[in-house]
This record gives structure tokens, C-alpha cells and sequence, in this order.
């Protein structure tokens, strides 16, 4: 994963101005909703009619375009600082890996006090 990269990216041109863009314009914006479960069995998956997603992440899978839909399955996640946030909403020894992760960060990193502020 590149340094400034995200699961789903985010750039300038998909803010929206309503004041400066029109209508067209804000219906092209790519808006995402992100479903972040522990796991979902294959049958699951079938059943929402999820495939893999294009993006080359493990634990990402996209629902139908009509849905505009990514779910993130944190047990699949890779074990790397850019999954850490997602891994910590997973439950069980994924939790615990996350939380390993997290107190092995350097004490000046900036994720680590606001990660253990919220656990």
C-alpha cells in the first residue's frame, strides 16, 4: 500500500461544492458506504451478491453498483499500521494482535494515545 494511499481513496475531486458543481457533476462523486464486520462466511457473501474487490487488500468485498457498498472483513485485513484502525473493531485473537500492534508503536506515535484513549 503506497504511504498516502487509503482503503477507499479520497481526493479533492470527490468533495462536493454545491455552490460551484452541478447536479451531474455530484452524481459522478464516488460515496461509499463501508460495512466493517469481523467475518462473513462465502453463503453470506453469495447471498449480497459480493465479489472481491478490484482493490489489492484482502478482506475487501463489493456489493452490487446499485448499492455503492464496500464490507471490510477485519479477520482478512493484513496485518499492517494502515489496517491497525480496522483490526481494533474486530474481536477475539484479531483484537488482540491489534492491540499488540498498537502498544508496539513508538511512544511519539501519533495513532497510539488516541488509539488507547478509545479502548
Amino acid at each position: 500500500m503506497r504511504p498516502n494511499s487509503s482503503i477507499i481513496p479520497v481526493d479533492e475531486e470527490t468533495l462536493i461544492d454545491n455552490k460551484d458543481e452541478s447536479e451531474d457533476e455530484v452524481l459522478k462523486c464516488d460515496r461509499r458506504l463501508l460495512v466493517i464486520v469481523p467475518q462473513m462466511t462465502n453463503q453470506q457473501l453469495e447471498g449480497w451478491g459480493a465479489t472481491v474487490s478490484c482493490r489489492p487488500i484482502a478482506g475487501l468485498y463489493e456489493l452490487p453498483p446499485v448499492y455503492c457498498t464496500t464490507i471490510v472483513c477485519t479477520r482478512e485485513l493484513p496485518e499492517t499500521l494502515e489496517t491497525l484502525w480496522l483490526r481494533l473493531l474486530s474481536r477475539g485473537s484479531m483484537q488482540r494482535k491489534a492491540i499488540a500492534d498498537l502498544l508496539k508503536l513508538e511512544t511519539n506515535h501519533p495513532l497510539r494515545p488516541v488509539a488507547l484513549q478509545q479502548l
